[in-house]
């Protein structure tokens, strides 16, 4: 199933942003025009993975917290693999932003 989330411009680039679809927190995230989206709970101790910073250049994410990082396009945890967060992906339509879940 997809889900409306936005338009393309309500979406600032490098800048993340919760919606919650089914009770479920998404981070979104605007990097290079490329859109990511991923399960918004840390695993290490649940912070808010939208509100982390962004690193254009190696395409990851900084939880605010203990400075765990993953990849945003593949939802590993740099340095260990084993340890993923749900990604989800992201259908353009137009100007249009849907998640499928």
């Amino acid at each position: 199933m997809k889900f409306f989330i936005g338009k393309k411009e309500d979406f600032k680039e490098k800048e993340g942003k919760e919606v919650v679809i089914d009770g479920r927190p998404i981070a979104v995230f605007k990097v290079k025009g490329r859109f990511f989206s991923f399960k918004n709970i840390c695993p290490h101790k649940g912070w808010k993975l939208h509100e982390g910073a962004v690193n254009e250049n190696t395409l990851s994410v900084k939880c605010p917290g203990h400075s765990w990082e993953f990849n945003i396009a593949t939802g590993e945890y740099v340095g260990n693999s084993n340890i993923k967060i749900r990604t989800y992906n992201i259908i353009e339509e137009e100007d249009n932003l849907y998640i499928e879940i």
